[in-house]
Formats: C-alpha cells, sequence, structure tokens
C-alpha cells in the first residue's frame, strides 16, 4: 500500500485561502444580487448575503466602508458590490469582502423615491386636511386602465354590494413613461364631472411598473382635489406617494370599492333592524296609549260628568258652610278679645298716676320753695356773721383806736430803719390821710408813750 499524505483542516484551508488570493482578482468587477440577512452590528460593521436565483454569497462590510455609502441599506435591496473573496479560516468558509456598494436598478429607484417622498414632506403635501367620507356616495369614478383587471374587479365588487350607485370610467395609462400624463389628464376630468368619490386604481405589478404612482404632480394634484379620492394601488405591500397623497389609501382594487359602497346586504339589515325597532316603539306607545285610554274611561267625571259635577256642588256647599261658621266664630273669639285688652287698658289707665304724680310734684315744689328760703336765711346769717368778723379784722377799725399807717413811695414803713430824716412819708388815719416830713428818727423809745414827741413836721 502506497503511502498517503495526510494533513490538517488549518492546512487545507489555508492552501486554498493562498490559491484565492494569488490566482483570482476581482479588481473592476461588480457583483450583482439582492441584500438578504442583513445585521448591522453595534460595532458599525455590516454583514449580510448578496445572492441571486441560483447562489448566495456571505459578505462582510467593514465600518470604515460603510461610513461612505450614500443611501441606507436594507432587505431585498438589489445591489452592485465591490470588493475581495477570501477564505475565513476559523469556519473554513468563502467570504466576500466589501469594499463599495451602490444601488442597482429598483435600488436606484427606491432612492429616487425616498428623494420625491422628503420633498413632499416638506412641502407638507402629506399634512393637509384629509377630506372626511362623504355620506350617500352615488356617483363614482373611476381612473385605471380601460382593458386592465382591476376595472373589472371594481365593477364586480361595487355590482355585488351597491349596484345602484352610477360608475364613469375615465380611461389612463397606468404604467410606464406616458403613464403620470395620462393620470393628471383624467384627475383633472373626473375632478370637474361633480362625481361624489373618484378611484384610482390598478393591479398588482412589480416596483418598476407601479413607480408611475410615485409622480410628484399626480401627489400634489391629489392632494388638491376638489372631490373625495381613494386609492388602490398594487397589493397590500405596495405602498407610493399616490397613497399618502389621497384622502383615503386601500390595499387593492377590490379593496377601494368595498370601502367606497356601502353593503347592500347590511344595509337591508340595517333597515331590517330599523323596522323592527320602529314596530316594537309603536307597539310601546300603543300599549301607553291604551293604558291611558282605559284610566281615563274608568274616571268617574268622564264615566256620568253631571254626577260627578253635583256631587262636587255638594262639597263645595259643605265646605262653603264650614268655612263661614269658622269665620263667624274666629271673629267672635276676636271680639271677646278685643274687649278683655280695653277692660285690661282701661284697669292700667296712665290718668290716675298721673293725678299722683301731680300732687306729688305740688308737694316737692312746695318743699323746693321752703327750702330755697331757709338756705337763703341761712347763707345772709353766715353773710352777715363774715362782714362782722371782716369789720373786727380791719385795719380801719385799729385806726379808729388812735393808730396810724405810715407809707413812703407807696410803700409802708415797718421800722424807723426804713426811712431817713427829711423824707417825705404819707400818714394814714381812720378818716384822712396826712402828708409828712421826717425830721428826726428815733430808735428803742416806744411808740405808744404819751410824753414821746414825734420828729414829724405835718402837713394839712
Amino acid at each position: 500500500m502506497s503511502e498517503q499524505l495526510v494533513v490538517p483542516v488549518s492546512a487545507l484551508v489555508t492552501r486554498i485561502k493562498t490559491c484565492l488570493q494569488q490566482n483570482l482578482r476581482l479588481d473592476g468587477v461588480w457583483i450583482q444580487g439582492e441584500i438578504s440577512n442583513l445585521t448591522r452590528h453595534r460595532s458599525g460593521h455590516y454583514y449580510f448575503s448578496i445572492k441571486d436565483a441560483a447562489s448566495e454569497l456571505t459578505c462582510v462590510m467593514f465600518r470604515s466602508y460603510v461610513q461612505k455609502m450614500n443611501f441606507r441599506l436594507e432587505e431585498g435591496m438589489s445591489v452592485l458590490a465591490s470588493g475581495d473573496v477570501n477564505v475565513y479560516e476559523q469556519r473554513g468558509s468563502l467570504q466576500f469582502y466589501v469594499r463599495a456598494l451602490k444601488p442597482d436598478g429598483v435600488g436606484e429607484l427606491y432612492l429616487e423615491l425616498e428623494r420625491r417622498k422628503k420633498k413632499l414632506e416638506a412641502e407638507g403635501i402629506f399634512s393637509l386636511n384629509k377630506r372626511p367620507k362623504p355620506r350617500g356616495i352615488q356617483k363614482i369614478g373611476i381612473i385605471t386602465a380601460k382593458e386592465g383587471a382591476a376595472l373589472q374587479d371594481v365593477r364586480r365588487t361595487i355590482a355585488s354590494r351597491w349596484p345602484m350607485a352610477e360608475l364613469f370610467l375615465f380611461p389612463a395609462t397606468v404604467q410606464g413613461k406616458q403613464a403620470p400624463a395620462s393620470i393628471l389628464k383624467a384627475l383633472d376630468q373626473a375632478d370637474d364631472a361633480g362625481l361624489d368619490a373618484i378611484l384610482l386604481v390598478r393591479g398588482g405589478g412589480s416596483f418598476e411598473d407601479l413607480f408611475c404612482f410615485n409622480d410628484e404632480n399626480i401627489a400634489r394634484r391629489l392632494a388638491h382635489m376638489k372631490t373625495y379620492t381613494v386609492t388602490g394601488v398594487g397589493h397590500e405591500v405596495d405602498t407610493t406617494l399616490a397613497d399618502f397623497a389621497a384622502d383615503q389609501r386601500t390595499a387593492t382594487p377590490t379593496a377601494a370599492a368595498q370601502w367606497i359602497t356601502p353593503d347592500q346586504k347590511e344595509v337591508w339589515q340595517w333597515f331590517e333592524q330599523k323596522r323592527v325597532q320602529l314596530i316594537q316603539s309603536m307597539n310601546a306607545r300603543m300599549d301607553q296609549a291604551a293604558a291611558r285610554l282605559l284610566q281615563y274611561q274608568s274616571n268617574p267625571y268622564l264615566a256620568d260628568p253631571l254626577s260627578w259635577a253635583q256631587k262636587k256642588e255638594l262639597e263645595l256647599a259643605a265646605v262653603s258652610t264650614r268655612l263661614k261658621s269658622a269665620q263667624a266664630s274666629f271673629a267672635a273669639a276676636q271680639q271677646n278679645r278685643l274687649a278683655s285688652l280695653r277692660l285690661q287698658l282701661n284697669r292700667q289707665s296712665p290718668q290716675a298716676r298721673i293725678q299722683v304724680e301731680l300732687v306729688r310734684l305740688g308737694q316737692l315744689d312746695q318743699m323746693l320753695g321752703q327750702s330755697m328760703q331757709e338756705f337763703a336765711r341761712g347763707q345772709r346769717d353766715r353773710l352777715c356773721r363774715n362782714a362782722s368778723l371782716l369789720d373786727a379784722y380791719s385795719p380801719l377799725k385799729v385806726l379808729s383806736r388812735g393808730y396810724a399807717l405810715v407809707s413812703a413811695e407807696g410803700q409802708l414803713v415797718h421800722s424807723t430803719a426804713d426811712i431817713q430824716a427829711g423824707a417825705l412819708v404819707d400818714v394814714r388815719l381812720h378818716d384822712g390821710t396826712l402828708e409828712a416830713q421826717v425830721l428826726k428818727t428815733n430808735q428803742g423809745r416806744s411808740v405808744t408813750g404819751k410824753n414821746d414827741r414825734h420828729d414829724v413836721q405835718e402837713e394839712q
């Protein structure tokens, strides 16, 4: 048996990696495919796969290359990728290291859609007030391809739900470069036709087929329509700028027809329900009216009005008699009370008390006169006594006993020291005054001695 070469797995993987690096050059080559399994790692690296109908290639794009991208990578986007193929040794798997990405085909259309959407949002097209759904929609305009399946779906749905509706077709091209202008023309015609609502519909298709409904002018026209508009373009997953601008967006043409029309069966059921409610309400009112009628019929007044009136007349007469009797009793009681009060008033009359008080007042007046006379006599006696005392103590009394008052220059002279010889003095006697001149003053001599000589020269 010949010798066999045994190598480890790592050696084989390394060999394969070296062969790829030396022999496979992808400079200037772009790989076309669809993005799947996209993972945006927190480190900033992207991990995803590029696939087509037959194969799939694992890819990694490092953060430094991700930061150079001018669009947002999304799942399902068709792209062109540039980079190198190599082997990831830890797993032994083939891996494509992407250095650059750019949208391919639909990817470019997707970027254009985002650009238009942002532009229209900035203009406020999508934030304009939506018109409310009208009540009783009868005239319906349909904008779609004349031979398209969408028109048949809408007609069939409306015919089954609300066959009395009037349908008006405004044919338009709904795919291709001529579609935007054709749709705008149809919108103008429908808006001027005096309709209750307008349906803008198209069946399913690829992103490129439906892209004409992303036209900026169509969105602007829908936002400023006078008529209530409903869109039903493509399928549930398809959303166009026309959907954002219309008053109501539905998933499909059939859904648009269902939204715009009531279901005749549901309307019939509603009417039937209202009919039953009306019957029940009328029956209830009839029962109430019958009960009131029975009550009226059992009323004695309505059964025999004359007897009822006579009975009430007797009751009124009895009440009137009782009232008169009560009035007479009340009047008599008030008369008795008035007489009693008058008697009490006479007993407590102030005339007698006034006479007593007048007598007492006269007595007090007499007593006051006597008291005033006694007081006056007492005061006169007191005045006489005080006058006698005053006269007794009067200096004039002293002068009448031989004394005199000597004054010089208006001042009384109390001592010989108070006067000098030659001074003029006034001498007051009990019956007049003398003017004198002092000839000499002698101190220590009695003024009462009979032999004393006054050295005073008198002038009469």
